[in-house]
């Protein structure tokens, strides 16, 4: 599996769905899933950028509350938190993009580049993991079996809420006289998804 590391807080405000652009000087040429590894240090100036603050305390909140400080996320730092799609990447340039979370080149950082993301799940903390320059680097095999399990589970959760998993489970305990046993077997299969009926 392949990943980024990204400074928090803006990986926070990745894998929470928030902020679909990811703003980087080179571009990349990958398609396809992509982990969000948080880096071992704390973007100071993200902390303070108003776009993360009115995400993390709502707007207009913000606006009167302090800065985001690396001590809250000290659980992110050196893991992978979340499995994204990384779905193209275009040089940045005015009206690109509709998102706040877009970088315009300014004098400092003359290029930029936009690397589109979607369809990103938060997944339970895996590492600690050394971070990669590299967009993309590929994470350790055991690292990525780790990271493929916690996405199976969290996307499962989620379909809770969507009320797939749920209906499916509900409809497996109203089912007419069910053998001893046959009911628990029938929804754990529905939960790992080996249920070749599900």
């Amino acid at each position: 599996m392949k990943a980024i590391t990204v400074r928090a807080p803006w990986c926070i405000a990745i894998a929470a769905g928030a902020k679909p652009v990811e703003n980087r000087t080179r571009p990349t040429s990958y398609r396809g899933p992509v982990a969000i590894h948080a880096a071992a240090s704390w973007a100071i100036q993200g902390g303070d950028d108003p776009r993360v603050r009115a995400w993390w305390w709502g707007d207009p909140a913000w606006r009167h509350r302090p800065s985001l400080e690396s001590g809250d996320f000290a659980y992110a730092f050196r893991r992978v938190i979340a499995v994204t799609n990384l779905n193209g990447c275009h040089q940045a340039e005015p009206g690109c993009c509709t998102t706040p979370w877009a970088d315009q080149p300014t004098a400092a950082v003359p290029i930029v580049w936009h690397l589109e993301l979607a369809d990103t799940v938060r997944i339970d903390p895996v590492g600690p993991l050394r971070g990669q320059l590299a967009v993309p680097w590929r994470l350790p095999v055991e690292a990525a079996a780790a990271v493929t399990a916690n996405y199976g589970l969290a996307t499962a959760v989620a379909s809770l809420g969507q009320g797939g998993l749920l209906s499916k489970v509900r409809a497996a305990f109203e089912e007419v006289d069910p053998a001893p046993g046959e009911l628990v077997e029938r929804s754990r299969r529905l939960v790992v998804g080996g249920d070749a009926g599900a």
